[in-house]
């Protein structure tokens, strides 16, 4: 019989007991949890890599959760299973799940077959590279997916992270030559937390445009520890005393408007400035610049 190792990944998600409850009950499938705690971020996805290579000769598929996914149903995890069981020359599948923040569709919960390997992780940033497989990809927008609901109970805490993670990984301080589409993807992403914010008016979303404020302006590299390190403590106790009407018209000045959408938004020209300009500069200095 089929065997399925889930891997939970938690650094102190609101939302963690209502995910572990959703795994307790899956059913028509045969399967165990192993739960990476507390580990910085980096080094949280080379255990969950070296756990699954690990494991390669006991269980035929890894599935990743996140310790803010919510798994949909009883059935979702057989569900995407069965999409393996019908293909087997899939090694990895990449499901959409409902980001609450966003109300947005986006890839957020990846199975894996025991042939995936993965090369040695060397970016602080980005921290998952596709695997290396023998056979096929696929990335799952229909059923089953949504499979998860991301983030839909987030600690103001944890709203400030989000939205700072997903702003170093708009700007990229740590390298000369960004990464556009990634950049932009998580651009796109944050302006649909604004237009939520627009309409909902709420204190979650106000505190992740607060991080990502944070996180734009900041000059420092994106280098991250855990949820509680200080960087994001110390911008908890600045958020917290603010006068959140002053902070939301400052918000709206970057973000309100038909150019914020657009290429001539600011900040993503300004990717794509440095794009240009340091690919450029690469090339005449021999790809020395990185």
């Amino acid at each position: 019989m089929t065997k399925v190792l889930v891997i939970i990944m938690s650094a102190g998600e609101n939302e963690l007991e209502d995910v572990q409850h959703a795994i307790d009950n899956q059913v028509n499938v045969d399967f165990d949890v192993v739960h990476i705690k507390n580990l910085p971020n980096k080094k949280a996805h080379i255990r969950l890599y070296k756990t699954i290579e690990d494991n390669s000769d006991n269980y035929q598929y890894f599935v990743k959760v996140d310790g803010d996914m919510v798994i949909n149903s009883t059935k979702t995890l057989s569900e995407m299973i069965q999409i393996f069981e019908d293909d087997l020359e899939l090694d990895h599948v990449a499901f959409s799940v409902l980001d609450w923040c966003s109300q947005k569709a986006i890839i957020g919960m990846h199975v894996f077959s025991n042939r995936c390997r993965w090369p040695d992780l060397n970016d602080n940033l980005f921290v998952d590279p596709s695997p290396v497989y023998p056979g096929r990809s696929r990335i799952v927008w229909d059923k089953p997916a949504p499979v998860a609901v991301h983030s839909p109970n987030p600690s103001i805490l944890q709203a400030i992270q989000f939205g700072y993670h997903r702003g170093m990984k708009i700007v990229q301080r740590d390298r000369r030559i960004p990464c556009v589409s990634r950049a932009i993807f998580q651009y796109d992403l944050m302006y649909q937390v604004y237009r939520q914010l627009c309409l909902q008016n709420d204190l979650v979303r106000l505190a992740v445009m607060f991080g990502l404020e944070a996180a734009i302006k900041s000059k420092k590299e994106s280098r991250f520890e855990s949820k509680d390190h200080k960087v994001f403590l110390n911008l908890l106790s600045e958020f917290e005393p603010m006068d959140k009407n002053a902070l939301r018209v400052e918000i709206d000045k970057r973000w309100q408007g038909p150019w914020q959408a657009q290429f001539f938004s600011p900040v993503k020209f300004s990717i794509w400035f440095r794009f240009v300009l340091f690919s450029i500069v690469k090339k005449i200095a021999g790809g020395f610049v990185k």
